[in-house]
């Protein structure tokens, strides 16, 4: 991660001038989560490697599944994402 946009201070006023994204909506870019909201690992090791740093020998990490879904920054409602068949 190079760069992060983060929380900013703002007021009620600033908040207020806000304009839904959707028409009629209620979502706007002080109302929706963080851009930067959600989850991320990452482990770069061989499966040796892993095993001499372990504290506990029987555990492995597998990875199972990944996914990415973007939408255009400010936009959440565009974003949705469904883990592979979970649709």
């Amino acid at each position: 991660m190079i760069d992060d946009e983060g929380i900013y201070p703002t007021t009620a006023e600033g908040l207020a001038k806000l304009c839904p994204v959707l028409e009629q909506g209620t979502v706007t870019p002080g109302t929706q989560t963080h851009p930067a909201d959600g989850n991320c690992g990452m482990v770069l090791t061989s499966r040796a490697r892993a095993r001499e740093l372990s504290r506990d020998q029987a555990v492995e990490v597998q990875c199972l599944a990944f996914g990415q879904a973007r939408a255009r920054k400010d936009f959440m409602p565009q974003a949705t994402f469904w883990p592979p068949g979970r649709r």
